[in-house]
């Protein structure tokens, strides 16, 4: 070529004849209209379909490729090209060569052109698995790789070839991409994208392999993160992960069942084969009852718990019909008696004969079938005996702890995703500093300490609804479709594992709305998705409704209401206990800010807001319980990235001061949550104290009170064969009878009562739970080493 092109065009091949038949004339046509001296450079890998003369009788320069694999291509065109600018796209036609006018005009503002698929106004004809997998992988480079771009894959580029050069990769497959555009970022050079359509190729077959290419990209990724300012970049996220990791994991064995509280029983009974068999029986017994109830809309299940006064004498030898429930809890039951609920509504179901169907749908099938999956898994791998033979884990109860250990392992795991997805969420916000103080603070929330422990839906729920905030951010931003269809999908996964989030699934409208333009088809379409996700992780709420009757219509009926006292509970008392003072407040500045201080702020306020006034009149009677703010879990953990958003706008000495007060109080109350939950998995709880001294020094025969039936979370494991049981469900329940002699019960239990009946005893042992810094556990149900008392009946104070 007597002049230097002012453009060279590379493709690599293989196999390709068909697609450059049609290829070659169009990028000739393009050159020409924009006026530049340009040459066509094919890099062929040995192709066998005439590619090599379908290319030179258009035009084409042919250079047999030396290396192997795509990488080695694109590096050879580029070193061979004469041209100081290189376009780079596919061979089969699935690129557009008139897209290389908007770029050619580009080229003076940046060293790298990308032409992406999923920047805004991007697109692609493509098999959605294989897009989803495609957005997938480019969204964790991006994230991985803190790149500017949102497609670092794609092979439509415009290279200043001096930069490209300069380089040095030496990637052989399509890991080359990547290797180039970091290489030119870290040089100083930049690089931009613009938006193209990709279409269908023309003919042949795509070389790239998934399987093959994925453990290659995840070397890349290790690779190239020491050109993007190395690990140390994450070191937020590592922090705020290993603190959640270090919280969960502490006190995470305690109060499992065991044969430590067989002490509780008659020692001839304690390894005896009938007494598993009967307990086991009277299970079946009433589980057939519970069912019954249900279908004959009966507006109580049979009663476990004490009506009025029940008597035990001392001296049995097999756990009498009121002790029944209790002497089988000691073998089933964790210190936290809604932990049993996951396992009783995974019992009804036999997955052999294709049975799924639950007892309950308080715990979605977003979470129950998940966690059915992971047991199972883990009998397949013997971590632990999966069986429906109840009388097995009443014979041996480790089996029965190790079966609720990884259902709170399961649980454990959620709550790092949310850690994790809380610092994505507030980096987007405003950056690494954001995200870093509010996955911190929110490892270190009392109510997230707690649920990392127990085995239920919350952490669960939140991160799939803390996940679709943010797709709803994304959606705000940019308006693509896959946002708000992956925004429709996580709200439906929250709602679907956690009915009291259903408010999720208007969370596509709520971003349409505050972004104020796109088309509603896209986004009735992801609320929609949502509401599928709920019917099949759910599919017996809609294919047979009766059998939940009794559970929407008789235990939980729909109403709506908001109460003053229980709203001003819930901020004086609720908030303050489950998050901190400190804290609540910057969180309800951050939501009132978050209003008025742009459009992505503006939508988790909002969603927070009103999420929270729905869950408060849904729930109206349960807001003052401390326990309430479990249902606005998600809700909690989206007001801490506000919260975080809003120290990151202060001053700079200001921002760290309140961001170190806000963690020093939370911490502090977390750690009193801990150091509770580590004594109960610890060899001496507060109850086995208790039942030591009971033992030691109440006589036997003595008559001793009880508030409920004994149960793990609120009873010490003394020899109940041993006493007179007095059982009273209020102190009127005694008029007419002796008062106990004794009475054992814990510090709440105990506060509760009247105190004309509190002063006819006096405290004959304490045993008080840990505090910290003078802090003390006040969740309503946090039952792990919970303070107990014993009572002596006395003078009159």
């Amino acid at each position: 070529m007597s002049e230097r092109p002012d453009l060279t065009i590379v493709m690599p091949t293989l196999e390709e004849a068909a697609g450059l038949a049609v290829l070659i004339p169009r990028i000739k046509a393009v050159l020409g209209t924009l006026g530049v001296r340009g040459e066509i450079l094919i890099v062929d890998g040995g192709s066998q379909d005439g590619t090599a003369a379908v290319a030179t009788s258009h035009g084409a320069i042919v250079m047999r490729q030396k290396g192997r694999g795509f990488g080695s291509a694109v590096r050879e065109g580029i070193a061979a090209a004469h041209a100081p600018w290189v376009g780079l796209l596919d061979a089969d036609g699935s690129h557009d060569p008139g897209e290389f006018a908007r770029f050619w005009g580009k080229r003076g503002d940046a060293e790298l052109i990308i032409g992406s698929r999923y920047c805004r106004g991007g697109s692609a004809d493509m098999p959605i698995l294989r897009q989803i997998l495609s957005r997938a992988l480019n969204m964790v480079t991006r994230r991985v790789l803190d790149l500017p771009v949102r497609e670092s894959s794609s092979g439509f580029r415009l290279y200043d070839r001096a930069a490209a050069m300069a380089v040095g990769s030496a990637a052989e497959d399509f890991s080359v991409q990547q290797d180039l555009l970091v290489g030119i970022l870290a040089a100083g050079g930049r690089v931009i994208e613009l938006p193209i359509h990709y279409a269908p190729r023309v003919g042949g077959a795509s070389k790239a392999n998934a399987w093959k290419l994925l453990p290659a990209y995840m070397r890349l990724l290790w690779r190239l993160k020491k050109q993007r300012g190395g690990w140390r970049t994450e070191a937020g996220l590592f922090a705020a992960l290993a603190v959640a990791l270090v919280t969960g994991l502490t006190g995470i064995t305690g109060g499992l069942p065991g044969v430590a509280r067989l002490r509780a029983l008659p020692p001839e009974i304690r390894s005896s084969s009938d007494f598993s068999t009967k307990l086991a029986e009277q299970w079946h017994k009433l589980y057939a009852e519970i069912e019954r109830s249900h279908a004959e809309m009966r507006p109580d299940e049979p009663n476990t718990s004490v009506v009025g006064r029940v008597t035990v004498p001392a001296g049995w030898s097999f756990p009498p019909p009121p002790l029944i429930n209790s002497a089988r809890s000691l073998l089933t039951q964790t210190v936290n008696p809604d932990e049993k609920k996951s396992f009783i509504i995974l019992g009804r179901m036999r997955p052999w004969r294709f049975e799924f169907e639950p007892l309950y749908a308080q715990y979605g099938g977003a979470f129950i079938y998940p966690l059915g999956a992971v047991l199972a898994a883990a009998h397949v791998v013997r971590l632990v005996v999966v069986t429906a033979d109840l009388a097995h884990y009443l014979s041996v109860p480790g089996d029965m702890a190790r079966l609720y250990l990884v259902g709170r392992l399961y649980t454990l795991f959620f709550h790092l995703a949310l850690v994790w997805m809380l610092f994505e969420l507030g980096r987007a916000l405003s950056g690494r500093g954001t995200g870093t103080a509010a996955a911190l603070l929110w490892a270190l929330v009392p109510v997230a300490v707690v649920n990392s422990h127990v085995l239920k839906p919350h952490p669960v729920a939140a991160f799939w609804l803390v996940t679709a905030a943010y797709c709803a951010l994304r959606a705000v931003e940019e308006g693509r479709w896959i946002d708000y269809l992956l925004c429709g999908l996580c709200a439906g996964a929250a709602a679907g594992g956690n009915l009291a989030a259903s408010y999720a699934i208007g969370l596509p409208v709520l971003a349409r709305l505050i972004r104020r333009e796109g088309p509603w088809g896209t986004v009735l379409g992801a609320c929609a998705a949502g509401v599928g996700v709920i019917v099949v992780t759910n599919p017996f709420l809609v294919f047979a409704p009766k059998h939940f009757a009794w559970e929407l219509m008789v235990y939980s009926p729909s109403s709506f209401s908001l109460r003053t006292r229980g709203l001003v509970a819930f901020v004086t008392r609720v908030v303050p206990e489950e998050i901190g003072i400190g804290l609540g407040s910057l969180a309800a500045l951050g939501i009132l800010r978050g209003l008025f201080a742009g459009s992505q702020r503006r939508l988790l306020s909002i969603l927070i807001f009103g999420g929270g006034v729905l869950v408060l009149g849904r729930f109206s009677s349960f807001a003052a319980s401390t326990s309430s703010m479990r249902l606005h879990y998600a809700g909690v953990a989206l007001a801490v990235v506000l919260a975080a958003d809003l120290i990151a706008a202060l001053p700079r000495p200001m921002r760290a001061i309140l961001l170190a007060a806000a963690l020093a109080e939370t911490g502090a109350r977390a750690s009193a949550y801990l150091l509770n939950l580590h004594r109960e998995a610890g060899a001496f709880s507060t109850k086995t104290h208790a039942a030591d001294w009971i033992d030691a020094h109440i006589p036997g025969g003595a008559n001793v009170g009880l508030l409920r039936f004994p149960e793990p979370a609120h009873t010490p494991n003394f020899r109940w064969d041993r006493m007179r049981l007095t059982i009273f469900e209020a102190p009127k329940d005694l008029a007419g009878v002796a008062l106990p002699e004794w009475i054992v019960v814990s510090e709440r239990g105990w506060a509760a009562l009247d105190p004309t009946f509190q002063a006819r005893y006096a405290t004959a042992a304490a045993f008080p739970a840990a505090t910290f810094l003078g802090l003390r556990p006040g969740d309503d149900s946090f039952f792990s080493n919970a303070g107990m008392l014993v009572l002596q009946r006395g003078a009159s104070r």
